[in-house]
């Protein structure tokens, strides 16, 4: 739920009244900024991500015997739900497909105010790394999947947020130190694939691991995508997919990261082929004839929304993805220079998505949204320009923020109450540099999840 501070007063008459209006004024267009988000998170809803795929949902081998209506009624279904959006996903999939035979587990790391689906158990596994709830979601999945018969459904319903939220480490890993190799991953500076390519060295339901585990030859894995592109074997770890694959194998990854030389010694030992080994679920048949997996959302639906947003609003528009993946000091120059590249009309925007890398230094509060706006904190100083970043989930780091929005007064700002930028940010303390003057970015968690939206204005 969106709280009230954060919601622009009746939204629909404000934009009918600014929409063509000059943009002369900083405090204007972070107004508008702030209500680009309330606007993208309105598109993006579990129900219209399934809306949007249900014939293909329905032409699925879950539902071939179903008939033209597709109502599948009182026959036994198998749901699985894991991620962010794990309580929202299995409630309108239920609610959509009219499911009244339905028995399974969610778990997700928040509580939220959905409504509860009988015949589904319910966990609060952990985010950003595992605790035991998420253990134990994944040892009840397991024993679901394991006794069901051949010809009974099952459907994965998988968000990101569900690589810690549902975990069942190796033998040889305590869960302690499970969490230890979780935090050190996350804080690393590793992008999301690396991260979980590790992961899934780890696991006993990632990389394929859940649906291999699976008896029945009706699986659909139904996947809104954190990660870039539609790399679903990315999302949550793969737990219905092919392992991941790359160039870079375990032994190069530590390597490239320093930080991840300190993961625990069992970790350690599992990483470089020591300790247990566990086999990957790579037969082809697990996937291909069991298991069909379709991308119901992702990052360019937010960019698309965003992208609309400003065009009715009577900006000049440009979509920049070349520095998604980017260190954060990479990014703020990139998309600075690509939106000082833009000639003409103004306002101006240049729109981004994906999830920069912000390494963490310091104890403070904030995450990469945060860290990336008080990288161009500086950058701006004095310019007519304004920075915007907000994680779709609502969730920012180990900060109640999704994000933050900055302009070329803030470092003025800063400046006159002595919060020097640079030291907030060796602190990794960004939230309360913006907390200050109160240019948090705050909703609470949203039930949505497809990575961030950055957005750079000239005025």
């Amino acid at each position: 739920m969106l709280s009230s501070a954060f919601f622009v007063p009746e939204l629909s008459v404000y934009l009918k009244r600014t929409q063509f209006a000059p943009m002369n004024e900083s405090s204007s267009i972070k107004q508008i900024l702030r209500a680009s988000v309330v606007n993208v998170l309105n598109d993006l809803t579990t129900k219209s991500f399934l809306a949007a795929h249900r014939d293909r949902i329905l032409s699925s081998p879950i539902f071939s015997d179903t008939g033209s209506l597709g109502h599948y009624g009182a026959r036994p279904i198998r749901v699985i739900g894991i991620g962010k959006m794990a309580d929202s996903l299995v409630w309108e999939f239920v609610q959509m497909f009219e499911l009244s035979n339905v028995r399974g587990i969610v778990s997700s790391p928040y509580e939220s105010d959905v409504l509860r689906v009988n015949g589904i158990t319910y966990y609060r596994g952990g985010h950003p790394v595992p605790n035991e709830e998420s253990l134990l979601a994944a040892e009840a999945a397991l024993e679901i999947l394991a006794a069901v018969e051949e010809s009974v459904p099952v459907v994965y319903l998988i968000s990101g947020g569900g690589s810690a939220c549902f975990e069942l480490p190796n033998s040889t890993i305590k869960l302690a130190d499970l969490q230890s190799a979780y935090q050190t991953l996350v804080n690393s500076g590793a992008n999301i694939c690396e991260i979980n390519q590790l992961r899934q060295k780890l696991s006993m339901v990632k990389g394929g691991k859940l649906a291999a585990a699976c008896n029945s030859k009706r699986q659909l894995a139904l996947v809104v995508s954190d990660v870039p592109g539609t790399l679903i074997n990315s999302v949550s770890s793969g737990p219905t997919s092919k392992p991941l694959e790359s160039d870079e194998g375990i032994e190069s990854l530590i390597k490239k990261y320093p930080l991840l030389q300190s993961l625990p010694k069992s970790v350690m030992n599992l990483l470089s082929g020591d300790g247990q080994t566990i086999t990957n679920a790579t037969d082809d048949s697990v996937f291909e004839d069991n298991c069909e997996s379709v991308c119901i959302g992702s990052n360019d639906d937010a960019i698309e929304s965003a992208k609309k947003y400003f065009q009715n609003c009577g900006w000049q528009v440009k979509v920049d993805r070349r520095f998604d993946e980017s260190a954060r000091e990479v990014a703020a120059a990139g998309m600075l220079k690509s939106l000082d590249d833009m000639h003409g009309s103004v306002p101006c925007c240049v729109i981004g998505g994906g999830e920069v890398g912000s390494v963490v230094v310091g104890g403070g509060k904030g995450g990469r949204n945060q860290a990336f706006v008080l990288e161009c904190v500086p950058l701006i100083a004095g310019n007519r320009v304004a920075v915007m970043s907000f994680g779709t989930d609502g969730i920012d780091g180990n900060s109640p923020a999704a994000g933050a929005i900055a302009d070329g007064q803030s470092m003025e700002r800063a400046k006159q109450t002595d919060a020097d930028p640079s030291l907030f940010e060796k602190e990794s303390n960004s939230y309360e540099f913006f907390k200050r003057f109160d240019e948090t970015i705050e909703t609470g968690p949203t039930q949505v999840n497809v990575r961030d939206i950055r957005v750079l204005v000239r005025f």
